[in-house]
């Protein structure tokens, strides 16, 4: 048997390295977005603040849209580093950095050690984790901890230890407090479609299971003893079926236009540099299913494959979709790609068809990053520009120069993303918050050490002034201001005209640029033109 082509030992710990360091800088750098991101945020601060840890509330009100995980180690965080932003990411990150090790374990059981680790690699480089990192929503622990009791649930399958399907159930429970029964039907889907396959039905009826149950209904027990004292059944309902499975069935009130091919689409970019390798793989793996019959003597696992499809499938039929929601598949497809590239790497086939593709995908990075950082906001820190610079040689060096299948289809690839992000974290983000007004104007209040009980919310309201405040900022109406004194107004434009409409006399404190920087526009990122979609909001004085 011949010598595979692998990653470097050295190599591989170098570009895990230079990743981190991208992720831990987008932490660093970045400001929280609004609106999920600085919501959570501003929920962890309050409960921490509260102490009270068994029933969520956000500005006061009880709040029952998301399980508690997130908040719980928020609030943690906070309690131990300090309440910042890095601080609230820093839990979802370590989870990350779990999802990331549970990726190369699964991979190294089904494949082997060289699959698993490029499995890492292509997980945490892919653009949507990038985002993951800095920008955390429930999702990002989500995933993570589902895909380590996913692979907890694998080795029970294969060697049937009892620390296995405990920790399965650990897994899969945190998954459940992170995003309610999304975490055990992913399970299901993944677990049954390898069952099936193999046609292993003996593995359904094995009694380890009921010690898995106990250990998940002990795990789920503090939230929703919980959200019964806090919501009585009606709770319980919507955690455990409306919140997840009304989505498909309609029962959920939130809905939106999308097709069921909105996380087509998505995929595209979140997965990038990788996706043609993903697609690719999950294609070849379908056409391979179907030839074997289901007769489970082809060698290849399907655990990964129906993770995936399934899940994807399903998603897909929800009447609410967001890019995020379909992030807890990537492990699977992670698998599916890194084994995909070896074997165009080994076999030689197919590999001029991807070399296009990577050529594509590094034309396209780099004038985005030229146009982000020359046009859009003009990029002034040397340090950046160098490491960009750098970035983009040793990619296109790999690319060009050093032209073998690892070289051009793996690390030209990996700088290529490293660098694009660098220059998102490092410029392009941290330029784009400063146009989110509640961020500046919470600073700012903090700055003048403004009293946050005489500042009030009129006509708009931020989770971002709430956290980078510390405080809760409450609403007030025309009436309450018209008999106030001494007090502060934050509104936008309409407020602002309303108040003079009804006679009150302010003085403008401040005023503020605001963009919603969830929903970039050509407009915007055209300095001549950004004006036109750039809004005024305000700190008023009320005399």
């Amino acid at each position: 048997m011949h010598n595979k082509i692998n990653i470097d030992k050295g190599w591989f710990w170098i570009l895990f390295g230079m990743i981190t360091v991208v992720h831990l800088l987008g932490m660093l750098c970045i400001d929280i977005m609004d609106v999920d991101a600085a919501q959570y945020a501003s929920i962890s601060r309050e409960m921490l603040e509260s102490g009270e840890f068994l029933q969520v509330q956000h500005r006061h009100a009880d709040y029952l849209d998301k399980p508690p995980l997130l908040f719980w180690v928020t609030a943690l965080s906070f309690k131990v580093f300090g309440i910042s932003g890095f601080a609230f990411r820093l839990p979802s990150f370590l989870f990350l950095l779990l999802g990331i090790y549970a990726t190369f374990r699964l991979g190294k059981m089904y494949y082997d050690r060289r699959t698993g680790q490029l499995a890492a690699l292509v997980l945490y480089s892919s653009q949507a984790y990038f985002l993951f990192s800095h920008d955390v929503r429930t999702d990002t622990i989500l995933a993570n901890v589902l895909i380590f009791g996913l692979w907890q649930l694998a080795v029970f399958l294969r060697e049937r230890t009892m620390l296995s399907v405990i920790l399965a159930a650990v897994g899969i429970g945190l998954a459940m407090l992170e995003k309610g029964p999304i975490g055990l039907m992913v399970a299901i889907w993944a677990l049954g479609s390898e069952i099936a396959y193999q046609r292993n039905w003996k593995a359904i009826f094995r009694w380890e299971w009921l010690i898995g149950l106990a250990v998940l209904g002990a795990v789920l027990a503090p939230m929703s003893y919980g959200l019964y004292r806090q919501f009585g059944w009606d709770g319980l309902e919507f955690y455990y079926w409306t919140q997840s499975f009304g989505r498909i069935t309609g029962q959920n009130e939130w809905s939106d236009d999308s097709t069921i091919f909105y996380f087509v689409h998505t995929f595209l970019w979140a997965f990038l540099p990788w996706t043609f390798f993903a697609i690719y793989g999950v294609g070849k793996s379908l056409v391979e299913l179907i030839k074997s019959k289901l007769s489970g003597l082809q060698p290849r696992e399907v655990f990964t494959l129906g993770g995936f499809v399934i899940t994807f499938a399903a998603m897909s039929l929800s009447h609410y979709k967001l890019p995020h929601y379909i992030f807890v598949v990537f492990p699977f497809i992670a698998i599916i790609a890194a084994r995909t590239i070896w074997e165009v790497i080994d076999s030689g086939k197919g590999q001029k068809v991807f070399l296009i593709l990577q050529w594509v995908i590094f034309s396209t990075a780099w004038l985005l990053v030229a146009v982000l950082s020359a046009m859009a906001f003009s990029l002034q820190n040397w340090l950046v520009i160098i490491v960009a610079v750098l970035m983009f040689g040793a990619s296109a060096y790999m690319l060009i120069i050093k032209r073998t299948g690892i070289n051009q289809l793996i690390y030209s690839a990996l700088f290529t993303i490293i660098g694009l992000n660098f220059v998102l974290n490092t410029h392009f983000y941290p330029t784009l918050l400063a146009y989110q007004s509640g961020t500046v104007a919470g600073r700012y209040i903090v700055e003048k050490q403004l009293p946050t009980e005489s500042i009030y919310f009129f006509a708009v309201t931020m989770n971002s002034l709430d956290f980078y405040s510390r405080s809760i900022i409450e609403i007030a109406d025309e009436k309450f201001i018209a008999d106030a004194s001494g007090i502060w107004i934050f509104t936008n434009e309409p407020g602002k005209d309303k108040l003079a409409e009804i006679g009150i006399n302010f003085v403008v404190d401040r005023e503020f640029d605001h963009f919603d920087v969830t929903k970039l526009s050509l407009k915007f990122l055209n300095p001549a033109r950004r004006s036109e979609v750039v809004a005024k909001d305000y700190l008023l004085r009320i005399e």
